[in-house]
Formats: C-alpha cells, sequence, structure tokens
C-alpha cells in the first residue's frame, strides 16, 4: 500500500490497519509475510479493553503476535512508550524479541523509526525516547518481585503466565509500574487450577477490571480437514458430535479432524479426554479435571446447562436470577470474610425454601458490619428471607450489627448445653464437627441433584474444592470456596425438618 498522507494518519490511529498494511510476521511454516488477522483476532481487536486475559488452546499460535502488533504500534505512535513483554524462560523472551525485531524491519520508511540500541533484550527508538525490552518472570521468588522495578511501563504483555513460579509476585512488581492509563495483558495456555485460572475466571465472571477472551476450538479455520467432507461421509455420530452439529454449527470437515486428533492423542477413552482439555468447547474444559475434587465432574457438567444471565442490576457484586415472588418463602446461608483487598469475599446463597432453587448470589468483600447492612437489605427484600450466618470468629461482628439493625428472621442453631439442656444459639457453627457434616450432606445433595443452580461462580468454586493428602478438604492452591461454604450453610437449612423437600428431576 502506497504511504500517502490519510493512510499515515489511519496507520497512525488503528493498529489493526497498521498490522495488516505494513507488518510481516513470521508464519507457523517458516516463511515471512504479510500478516491477514483472523476472526479471533479481530475479535479482540475490536473489544480489547487496558486489562484483558486471553485463555489459549494449545498449538494455537497468533495471540502472543497478536498482542505484539498491538504493542509495536503503540510504541512507535507514542513518545516515551515502553513495551515490555514478560515470558517464563529468557530463551522464550529473547525469541519473541526476534519477531518482533521482524516485524519492525518489514515496516517502510516512512513508518519505521530510527533505532540506537538493539540487542538481545531489548529495541530502543531515541527519537521518541520509547523502546521495547523483554525479560523472563522471575525464577525464584526474589527475582520475580524485582521484574519491572525501577520503571515506568505504558504496555506490559505476561505471555504463557499459567507456568510462572510465582505468578502473583510477578504479576504485582510489574503491575506497579503500569498506570492505571496504560495496558497489562496476560495470555497464556492453561496449567490446571492456579492463579492464572483464578484470574481468568474472575474476569469471566466479572468479579475484576480484567476482561477474559476465550475462543472454542472449532472457531480456528485450521482446525478443520477441508477436502469436501459430507455427513455422509462421517457416518454414525456419537453424543457429542450431534451437539457440535447442532448447537454450535460445527461443520463435517470439523468433525472429520476432531476424529482424527481423538485418535492421534490416543483413541476414544484417553483421546477424548485429552482433546477436551487441549481443544476445549468451553472455558471450563480447558483446565484440567481437578484431582481429589469433591463433587462428581459429570454433575457439575450436568449443571453448567443451567447456569444463566443474572438480571440487570446496578450492583455488580449482586448476582440475581429471579426476583422475589409475594408469600414465597427464602433462606440465605451467609459466609463471612474480612473485607481485605487481598483476602477470602463474603458469599451469601439466596435459594428458595420449597423449590431448593438458587434465586441470588451475592459476592463481594466488605467488613463485617457492611455485610451485615448488605445481608439485612437482601433479607428484606426476599419476604424476610431467614439468614443463617457463620458464627464462628469474624462472622460475630456480621450476626452482631444484624441484630443491632432490628433484622429478626435469623437462623437460631439448636444445640445441647453441659447439662444436657437444649440451648439456641444465634447463627450457624462452622466448626469441625459441623464442617464434616455440611460436607457430607453438600455433596449428598449435588449428587443426586437436589438442589437447582444457576450461578457460575458457585460453580467455578466448586470444581477447585479438593480432598487433600492430608484428608483436609477445602479449596484448591490458589483458588476460593467460600461460595461453597455458603451453599453448604444453605443446604442445612433446606434439609431442616420443617422444610418441604421437592426432588428434582434434571433431564
Amino acid at each position: 500500500m502506497r504511504l500517502t498522507k490519510d493512510v499515515l494518519k489511519k496507520s497512525l490511529s488503528d493498529w489493526k490497519f497498521f498490522c495488516e498494511n505494513f507488518v510481516k510476521i513470521r508464519h507457523p511454516d517458516g516463511r515471512i509475510d504479510k500478516w491477514k488477522f483472523y476472526p479471533e483476532q479481530t475479535r479482540y481487536y475490536k473489544e480489547c479493553t487496558k486489562r484483558d486475559i486471553i485463555v489459549k488452546p494449545r498449538q494455537m499460535g497468533g495471540w502472543s503476535t497478536c498482542i505484539d502488533g498491538r504493542g509495536l504500534h503503540a510504541t512507535i505512535t507514542h513518545e516515551g512508550f515502553q513495551y515490555l513483554t514478560i515470558y517464563h524462560k529468557i530463551i522464550a523472551a529473547q525469541k519473541a524479541l526476534q519477531n518482533l525485531k521482524i516485524m519492525y524491519a518489514s515496516l517502510p520508511d516512512g513508518i519505521r523509526p530510527v533505532i540506537d540500541k538493539d540487542n538481545v533484550n531489548m529495541l530502543s527508538f531515541p527519537v521518541l525516547n520509547s523502546g521495547i525490552s523483554v525479560t523472563s518472570c522471575g525464577r525464584s521468588e526474589q527475582a520475580a518481585d524485582e521484574v519491572g522495578k525501577s520503571e515506568t511501563l505504558q504496555f506490559v504483555k505476561e505471555s504463557e503466565y499459567a507456568y510462572y513460579p510465582y505468578p502473583e509476585t510477578t504479576h504485582g512488581s510489574v503491575a506497579n509500574c503500569v498506570a492505571q492509563e496504560g495496558v497489562i495483558v496476560i495470555e497464556s495456555t492453561p496449567n490446571g487450577f492456579n492463579d492464572f485460572h483464578n484470574r481468568a475466571m474472575r474476569g469471566w465472571n466479572g468479579l475484576s477490571a480484567y476482561k477474559t477472551f476465550f475462543t472454542p476450538w472449532f472457531a480456528y479455520p485450521e482446525y478443520s480437514i477441508v477436502t469436501g467432507t459430507t455427513l455422509e461421509d462421517l457416518g454414525e455420530l456419537n453424543e457429542e458430535e450431534i451437539k457440535l452439529l447442532d448447537e454450535e454449527h460445527v461443520l463435517p470437515g470439523q468433525i472429520a479432524w476432531r476424529r482424527f486428533k481423538i485418535d492421534e492423542l490416543g483413541g476414544e477413552k484417553v483421546g477424548t479426554q485429552l482433546f477436551r482439555r487441549d481443544y476445549p468447547s468451553d472455558i471450563q474444559s480447558c483446565f484440567a479435571r481437578m484431582e481429589g475434587c469433591l463433587f462428581d465432574q459429570d454433575i457439575l457438567d450436568a449443571y453448567e446447562e443451567l447456569v444463566m444471565q443474572p438480571l440487570p442490576n446496578e450492583r455488580k457484586d449482586h448476582y440475581i436470577y429471579f426476583e422475589p415472588i409475594p408469600d414465597v418463602e427464602y433462606i440465605i446461608g451467609a459466609d463471612v470474610a474480612g473485607g481485605k483487598r487481598k483476602g477470602s469475599y463474603c458469599s451469601a446463597q439466596i435459594f428458595r425454601r420449597d423449590t431448593w432453587e438458587q434465586v441470588g448470589h451475592i459476592y463481594g468483600k466488605w467488613r463485617p458490619d457492611i455485610y451485615a447492612e448488605i445481608l439485612s437489605s437482601v433479607g428484606k427484600r426476599y419476604n424476610y428471607a431467614t439468614i443463617a450466618v457463620e458464627n464462628d470468629g469474624i462472622g460475630i461482628g456480621t450476626i452482631i450489627r444484624l441484630q443491632t439493625l432490628g433484622y429478626s428472621q435469623l437462623y437460631k442453631h439448636r444445640s445441647k448445653g453441659g447439662f444436657g439442656e437444649v440451648q439456641y444459639e444465634v447463627g450457624f457453627p462452622t466448626n469441625i464437627k459441623t464442617r464434616r457434616i455440611m460436607i457430607d450432606d453438600g455433596e449428598e445433595v449435588v449428587r443426586k441433584m437436589l438442589v437447582i443452580l444457576h450461578d457460575r461462580i458457585t460453580l467455578t468454586q466448586m470444581r477447585t474444592f479438593v480432598e487433600k493428602e492430608d484428608g483436609t478438604i477445602e479449596a484448591a492452591a490458589g483458588c476460593f470456596d467460600d461460595a461453597v461454604m455458603s451453599l453448604f450453610i444453605a443446604i442445612q437449612l433446606l434439609k431442616q425438618p420443617k422444610f418441604v423437600r421437592r426432588v428434582w428431576n434434571f433431564e
């Protein structure tokens, strides 16, 4: 394309136009040629924000290149702009810089800025006082805490984040160097349930400042056998293939490729499991199933069919699925946290008492007294629902505040005193004895699908609620279980004798 005044103006303001018309890249077959965005890169271009997380399928190149194109464009069109890319290994970082240099070298004279430093770790543009640099994530916690320090950065890409030895330390260090108006992009292939999983799912569920991007395998045109494959050529179809064809509108050639890949990965049983992980159809499947998970994963997969989008709400931490119905009784199970920025979450599960259906989930970080005010407001809204708050430790503060507010419908736990007399205490005790009961009852109720669940956050945490080697049952490392514990409290209320159990059959 000829570099006219109008073309130059557009290339300076539009990074996709800039990349597709002036940038050459190294393609998977080794050739260096022009760059044409595929559909998912175009979607990212249209929807990208200043804080993004990209969950990549395995064996799928292009995402890192796409972010580099955005970073290169920003660096050569702004003065004093510093773009830093971080990789889990320094060799990978230096290889990435070589690809960026190929992109830079392909630019025409009217766009390509002069460089003064060009080595294995950086590329700088003196006239603009800007530059591109690469580094590793730090192989020790001390090294991770030094990444990006003493620098002022405008754009950071954290590549293959799931493989960082100390991801939280690395991210915390570099994030402090980026201004609020700067850009941070975290991209990685999944590597089990870890900090990347936690951040990706929080972004996916709208619980953080980051926006999570995920693309199913069938959105990539490469994953297809394009030899005129028809439905007749496929022969007998299994249930999963029928679902892909009917609901996702997958083409016969893609089904043929899927069969080939499953066979290559180890056959029907092993290959199918590996395919679901490495080439997922949904964001949950790409994270390997958690070993030791308390809940049956097939049951959780069935519950995925019931996940709903919350009703429009002015509060992002209120996930409401059904408005209250007059004369219907509701219960709320509440788990309490301290309200610290890096701590756990407060979680309150709202259920209909008669149908055992989840109608809402309150999930956020508040001090105990503020949480009490929120519970009081929500409880009144749901026909003065019975609220059961854990009464151990920090939960006592929430209970006292609820009593001060005059909320009368508080659950009282029946127990025996020292001399055998019956006594009642406000709140639900979450001690060693009751925790075991809560876990066993919760697992049974979920296994039999006696509760109806609609909340994505709850199901996500259920997938990482595991029994560890020492026998403890809790959230896996780097994950949360607040929503699970509030669900367990709610189930205890639902199991009270005066409640009418209605078994719900999932079909």
